[in-house]
């Protein structure tokens, strides 16, 4: 996994051999030690809005946060997930992280108390990935699967209270409420422009 940081200076990977490294784009060098402290591959790292945290998924189970001043582990590894974590994403506000695991759960962390504020079960879903940039709700309001299918479109005033990209479920904008997406009596017409109701049984 690779990701930039929003300032678009740092390059962070992560990789098969537990480490995490952190690349200066401009001299293609390695800034500083590797992040070590996985014992298992790192899947999935991204950076907080402002640049100074860097989050990463493992095989090993847990969620890392990184003080990327200090290149040093922010309090303890984030334990909930029963099997790999595949996917981290922060909030656009930085305060909360997602994850997605094979245990087929999405939690969300609160990243002041690294505590877990919420498990969503995904049931048969693996949250492949989590982040906007696969998949989710562009700005033309139109949620779309990781594949580019048109899913669900959402007027504007409903936008900003979405956040879970696999669209299992929308998430509230603080947090604590949640609906379940359901679409199994939708049928939408090839062409996009007609939604019938099934037959009543």
């Amino acid at each position: 996994s690779v990701a930039f940081s929003p300032d678009g200076s740092i390059l962070a990977s992560g990789s098969s051999d537990t480490t995490i490294c952190l690349w200066d784009v401009q001299s293609q060098s390695l800034k500083g030690e590797p992040l070590t402290g996985h014992s298992s591959w790192v899947q999935s790292v991204t950076f907080s809005p402002k640049g100074n945290l860097l989050a990463s998924g493992s095989w090993d189970n847990t969620i890392r946060l990184w003080d990327l001043q200090s290149h040093t582990l922010v309090g303890d590894p984030l334990r909930g997930h029963t099997n790999r974590v595949l996917s981290v994403t922060f909030s656009p506000d930085g305060n909360f992280l997602a994850s997605g695991s094979t245990d087929c759960t999405v939690r969300i962390w609160n990243v002041t108390t690294l505590t877990s504020a919420m498990a969503i079960h995904t049931y048969d879903h693996h949250p492949l990935s989590i982040g906007p940039a696969w998949g989710g709700m562009y700005d033309d309001g139109w949620i779309r699967s990781t594949t580019g299918e048109l899913i669900l479109w959402v007027p504007a005033s409903y936008r900003a209270k979405l956040d879970d990209k696999r669209l299992i479920t929308i998430l509230g904008h603080d947090m604590s409420s949640r609906v379940r997406l359901n679409f199994d009596q939708v049928c939408l017409g090839e062409d996009w422009t007609k939604c019938y109701n099934p037959p009543s049984s």
